[in-house]
């Protein structure tokens, strides 16, 4: 269930990353010892794809280190998060599918291009209101 993944935070990726390196371990054989790509090793590690606890405590067997017992706790909190769907109480609503789409957006962008798209959303904002939501002046 998709909801049961978790995502790491930036701190989490630091971590992780300094800990390969100080045991010389490579994402091909994190991968080859998860039976998944190196990909996905990849993507779980920069933040784009949540993980499974299920995986998330086999990596800490392959990379055992005390500043990342984060990985076998599998708790929220400064290096694990669950997707901000999780937190919904409407799943799948238009709204819920439009924050995520954004999130996700965001976390693959610098931030010359947030801001870019933050103003143009501020425009859309403006449009958007100007045709639904404030009353026409010649309808009650």
């Amino acid at each position: 269930m998709l909801t049961d993944r978790m995502y790491l935070t930036n701190a989490g990726q630091h971590r992780i990353r300094e800990v390969m390196a100080e045991k010389n371990i490579t994402q091909v054989e994190i991968g080859r010892k998860l039976g998944v790509g190196q990909s996905t090793i990849s993507n779980w590690i920069s933040g784009r794809k949540p993980i499974l606890p299920s995986y998330l405590r086999e990596m800490y067997k392959i990379i055992p280190d005390e500043s990342i017992e984060f990985l076998k706790e599998c708790e929220e909190g400064d290096h694990l998060y669950y997707p901000k769907e999780r937190q919904r109480t409407v799943p799948n609503s238009p709204l819920q599918l439009y924050y995520s789409a954004i999130d996700d957006i965001f976390k693959r962008i610098d931030n010359n291009q947030r801001r870019e798209i933050v103003r143009s959303l501020d425009g859309l904002v403006t449009d958007f209101e100007t045709r639904y939501v404030r009353e026409d002046p010649g309808t009650n």
